[in-house]
């Protein structure tokens, strides 16, 4: 609040109380009417700093509004020049809803089927590959950047604040699965982590797997995903499951650790691996609605279409998982819903699956 002398005029009604960041910026008297007023007397020590403390909240708020305004100004500039978004165009589709000759529409489908019309049908490329969708998702991304463009240093120092509280170069527990000791390690500045070993009782650690190498070979190295990662029996040879589409579809990789012989590669398959022995493993593969459902053993050197199915799971309620026991003498199938479990297993010295607990009705 800044001193305001009243006018000493009867006539003129300028006798009131006025707010105004410019008056304290020097100790004097403001007369609104221009009147000429005596000067008050120098302040005192009290006044002096009650003074101070408006300049600087009169500096601070206008700068405070002179950041707001420039604010604005941006956003008003930002919103005038916003790109126009981009509308797939209509491709009418008829789509059946029932019963449909040669497809599984579940128990007791429509019959007749209804005939709806889906205008963005042609939106689904399971593929990937589709020129006209690709396109189009271009366009949505350029204008999400370009809607969002002023975020961009909020988004980097969001980044930065989290990566504080992210420990970057790190080793999980080693444990041990034969002659060696197993662990992973992620390094700051790789975007994907390392696979190392060594020999129990030994301090000489080894990478037998970098996944920044794998991701090198793919089409788009930005998109790899690797998982189960297992080491065969005698440790010389390693399977590793690779996504390189985000479709969760793995390709199954056989590497030979000495190099000896070229790696060997299992498609399409759900990524689960179960060594049996050094020539023979177990892997999972998914249905058209991506359901894990059937087994398959693979012999190390033979085409994958030679493999053999070792079991089957129809109900589309249940998904299936194999793994190895931790002692190697077993190999287990699982057949899983949300409310009941079916366990089989097959002997080391056997190929058929024996049923151990059976499922439970609903």
């Amino acid at each position: 609040r800044v001193q305001v002398a009243s006018c000493k005029l009867r006539a003129c009604n300028c006798s009131q109380t006025r707010f105004a960041a410019a008056a304290v910026l020097a100790p004097r008297t403001w007369n609104p009417c221009k009147h000429v007023v005596s000067s008050p007397k120098a302040p005192q020590p009290y006044r002096s700093k009650m003074a101070m403390i408006a300049r600087r909240l009169a500096l601070g708020a206008a700068a405070a509004t002179s950041l707001f305004n420039e604010r604005v100004q941006a956003l008003s500039a930002a919103a005038k020049s916003k790109a126009v978004p981009p509308v797939a165009p209509r491709r009418p589709k008829d789509i059946l809803f029932g019963k449909v000759a040669g497809e599984d529409r579940g128990p007791n489908p429509m019959d007749p089927p209804i005939v709806r019309q889906d205008p963005y049908f042609w939106l689904r490329d399971d593929t990937r590959k589709d020129k006209d969708i690709l396109a189009h998702l271009d366009a949505e991304n350029a204008y999400s950047q370009a809607q969002t463009a002023h975020l961009e240093q909020f988004r980097e120092s969001l980044y930065q604040e989290m990566l504080s509280h992210v420990k970057e170069d790190d080793d999980t527990v080693p444990y041990k699965d034969g002659d060696y000791m197993y662990w992973s390690r992620t390094v700051k500045g790789l975007s994907y982590r390392q696979y190392l070993r060594k020999r129990v009782g030994t301090e000489d650690e080894v990478i037998y797997l970098d996944v920044n190498e794998v991701s090198k070979t793919l089409p788009n190295p930005k998109q790899c995903v690797v998982n189960q990662v297992e080491a065969s029996p005698d440790g010389s040879k390693i399977a590793y499951a690779v996504d390189g589409t985000g479709y969760e579809t793995y390709d199954i990789v056989v590497k030979y650790l000495d190099g000896s012989k070229p790696d060997e590669t299992i498609t399409k398959t759900m990524g689960g691996v179960a060594w049996k022995d050094e020539k023979t493993f177990y892997y999972v593969v998914e249905d058209k609605s991506h359901r894990p459902y059937q087994v398959w053993r693979h012999v190390l050197g033979e085409a994958q279409d030679q493999d053999q199915l070792v079991y089957e799971e129809l109900d589309d309620l249940y998904n299936v998982a194999c793994w190895r026991s931790l002692d190697g003498s077993l190999i287990f199938i699982e057949a899983e819903s949300k409310e009941t479990t079916e366990l089989r297993f097959i002997p080391q010295s056997g190929t058929e699956p024996v049923l151990v607990r059976k499922r439970e009705p609903d």
